[in-house]
């Protein structure tokens, strides 16, 4: 999908095409504002066991 995206398709029409929910693609996509990590990435990272505890 990632592809498409760059092809200029946007995402939104690619997911109704592909009958795909958009949540699910933007939570596995990069992003800039994170560093380059996916949002799953990122809130593993900010979830570590060590902050938890503090």
């Amino acid at each position: 999908m990632k592809e498409l995206a760059t092809n200029g398709i946007p995402v939104a029409v690619t997911c109704r095409v592909l009958k795909l929910a958009r949540q699910p693609y933007y939570r596995r996509r990069r992003q800039l504002a994170l560093g380059r990590l996916t949002p799953i990435e990122y809130e593993a990272i900010m979830t570590t066991p060590a902050s938890q505890a503090a």
